[in-house]
């Protein structure tokens, strides 16, 4: 009876407190109050109060201020804030509107208000005021070891896998404009993850955003939202899987949102069991056709729902924070006055100088307070001042200006300084509508120029067979390859080139591997087989930047060459083999199985998970594929794209560079790291020349493997 009053005085001061953390504390403290008690009782009969220890005194008084105040409303000791960001766009004013989203921000926050949430909420906002609410609630959470929630309904778009969420005030009319003119998702994810992995805090983030592409001025890479991948300590749920459409729902809700408001008040009901209930309900309600999806790595348990934490809904009027933002409310009498712009204002004269005396993008700024040239210049006021108008048209009046130049090189038949004028027009906008005739005309001069080249020749025999360097397609020669003795690793000598990746960038001759490092090689210098779809004559996987880099140390150190992994700009160059297409094959997607191990028929009526958009091919693998069993590139490489993605020596953050990081760099375990090449279950725009993944240098994945590099003596 004495440890049943203990156990119940204690749990009423705990209540309230996350769960798992209630009970630790719980049950400590009851065995602490229960011998405390026990001792007194017993000995009660037989001692004066003057004869307990003036310590024991003291612990008994302490223990009941603490509790007393631990009990208290809204101060329970090591409880977790619960703070959420609810924003719902659906009044655009250059795309087509939304019905659904006012309603499921409004549900949603008025939701998770009862649930314990300190809601900020935000309706059809423009793309300043999302970012000024975006700031205040990281704000909030950086640091602090809560749980924070972002909730976002809307126009959605992606563009090269990366996702955007558009705000209502956006006018893009290309691709290139997107990253100035939206949010991208990824940064709010990052945002909140910053300094709370470390401390156990919880981030969750839901987008109803998975929409048509709403802009008919271009088409993104890829139909609805790339996958977002969760770090520790976060939870990601899609309205629908990656690459397909969501329905904006013909109630009050979207059918995603009203499943969710429908299942998530549910008391114990665990983060997993809530989704999965409103999975089946999407799929069911949608006849199948829409299915959500879900990234999740919480490190522990997390419920909406407990007995203690509901409470009745509060009114839906909007909380300061939303007067502050929402476009469609009037404003106050005296509002605050404008964040101060004046280091983009001080730019943008600077800028318009270097345009006009046609300082486009030489020579290089050296820094960003002092830009040299008028791409750098208005790129830097657009990095300040994301969806600038000026820095926008600025950069649209370079593009023309380079357009105009190529054109005019091209007139004169000069081909080198007219590719000159593309590559830096693809620098600026990848997406250029300019883009494609200027390229048809070059091919063209080009052409030209081999026809009349051959026919000198033909008239003076004697004379040296010469093609322009920037005409000349790399070679490969037969002949050069090589085995290393020990594993029996193939490789291929990749001749000296240049390809654009943006601007110029040229690589120095190298040996390849021509396959995947093997299962089989890989136990036979490491000792074990940490694959998941184990065969000897399969790519390794599941392997560990800092793993490959364990294996290359013991292969250097068997004297038959020095080995690494590739730069991705060697990476990049090896795999387009002199192709101007992001895939070896040409533009068609669905040549994919001729070439490469991809997410096909076959992996999509095997893998019934995997149900985001697949090759319409059939390639006749569920997982990985025996290395080379595909049509190889112009170099002689197997399985460049498709397969398995594959380990570089280049960090994330330095695109396009020289250098390569090894072990001895002292690379920490939560830098990123590139991967390329697309894997045997990724969607199309994935398995493309051009794609960078990235992720810690140690964590592995089953999809995710590495080729060798061996560097020219």
């Amino acid at each position: 009876m004495l440890y049943a009053f203990c156990n119940q005085f204690v749990s009423l001061t705990f209540e309230g407190l996350d769960s798992g953390r209630a009970h630790a504390h719980r049950v400590t403290l009851t065995s602490v109050l229960f011998r405390l008690f026990k001792l007194v009782i017993i000995n009660w009969q037989h001692m004066e109060l003057s004869m307990i220890p003036r310590s024991v005194i003291q612990f008994m008084a302490v223990v009941v201020l603490l509790t007393s105040w631990l009990a208290m409303p809204g101060t329970a000791a090591g409880s977790q804030d619960r703070v959420a960001l609810v924003i719902g766009n659906g009044k655009y004013q250059h795309i087509s509107q939304l019905d659904n989203p006012i309603n499921d921000a409004r549900d949603m926050a008025a939701k998770l208000e009862t649930l314990g949430f300190t809601v900020l909420k935000g309706l059809d906002l423009d793309q300043e005021a999302m970012e000024g609410l975006i700031g205040d609630f990281t704000d909030r959470l950086r640091g602090k070891k809560s749980t924070g929630l972002f909730f976002y309904a809307g126009h959605g778009v992606q563009i090269e896998g990366e996702n955007y969420l558009i705000p209502v005030d956006a006018n893009i009319r290309a691709a290139g404009q997107v990253r100035y003119k939206a949010v991208p998702a990824g940064f709010v994810l990052a945002s909140m993850e910053e300094d709370r992995t470390k401390n156990s805090a919880i981030n969750v983030i839901i987008l109803d955003a998975c929409r048509d592409n709403p802009f008919r001025s271009f088409r993104s890479t890829g139909s609805g939202l790339a996958p977002l991948h969760a770090k520790g300590g976060s939870f990601i749920a899609f309205a629908t899987g990656p690459g397909d459409k969501a329905a904006d729902g013909s109630g009050r809700n979207g059918t995603f949102t009203k499943h969710f408001l429908s299942n998530v008040d549910t008391p114990g009901q665990d983060i997993n069991g809530l989704f999965d209930k409103v999975r089946r309900g999407v799929f069911r309600e949608s006849n199948g056709e829409q299915r959500p999806w879900t990234s999740n790595s919480l490190l522990q348990s997390f419920v909406f729902a407990t007995d203690g934490n509901s409470r009745e809904s509060a009114q839906d009027s909007p909380p300061a924070i939303e007067q502050k933002y929402a476009m469609s409310k009037v404003p106050d009498p005296a509002p605050a006055p404008p964040s101060p712009r004046s280091e983009v204002t001080s730019l943008m004269p600077v800028c318009r100088t270097l345009l006009e005396s046609n300082r486009l993008t030489r020579p290089k700024s050296l820094s960003t307070r002092n830009p040299r040239n008028a791409l750098d210049c208005f790129n830097e006021v657009a990095r300040r001042d994301p969806g600038n108008r000026d820095a926008v048209l600025g950069l649209v009046k370079i593009e023309k200006r380079y357009a105009q130049l190529a054109k005019k090189a091209l007139s004169r038949q000069q081909t080198s300084k007219a590719k000159s004028y593309i590559q830096r027009i693809r620098q600026i906008n990848p997406e250029s509508s300019a883009l494609d005739a200027l390229e048809e005309q070059l091919e063209k001069s080009a052409q030209s120029s081999r026809v009349a080249a051959s026919a000198s020749r033909r008239e003076h025999p004697t004379s040296a067979s010469h093609t322009p360097k920037q005409n000349r397609r790399p070679s490969n020669p037969r002949g050069n390859k090589w085995r290393e003795p020990v594993t029996g690793m193939e490789f291929v000598k990749v001749k000296a080139g240049c390809l654009d990746m943006g601007k110029e960038a040229c690589v120095s001759a190298f040996w390849l591997g021509k396959y995947e490092i093997k299962q089989s090689e890989w136990t036979h210098v490491m000792g074990s087989n940490p694959s998941q779809f184990k065969q000897a004559d399969r790519p390794v996987e599941n392997i560990s930047w800092k793993e490959v880099q364990q294996f290359i140390s013991k292969l250097n150190a068997r004297g038959n060459g020095l080995f690494r992994l590739p730069t991705e700009t060697e990476w990049e160059y090896a795999a387009k083999a002199g192709t101007r297409t992001e895939r070896y094959w040409g533009t068609d997607v669905n040549d994919a199985c001729q070439y490469a191990n991809v997410h096909d028929e076959t992996s999509r009526r095997k893998n019934a998970w995997a149900d985001w958009t697949h090759h319409k091919c059939n390639d006749g693998y569920a997982n990985t594929a025996p290395v080379g069993k595909f049509k190889p590139n112009a170099f002689g490489l197997y399985d460049m794209l498709g397969n398995v993605f594959e380990w570089t020596c280049s960090l994330y953050a330095k695109y396009g560079t020289s250098e390569c990081i090894t072990r001895e760099s002292g690379v920490n375990d939560n830098a990123y790291i590139v991967y390329r090449g697309g894997s045997w279950y990724n969607y199309p725009s994935y398995v493309n020349a051009a794609y960078r993944g990235k992720l810690d240098a140690g964590l592995s994945s089953y999809y995710l493997g590495a080729r060798l590099l061996r560097q020219v003596r």
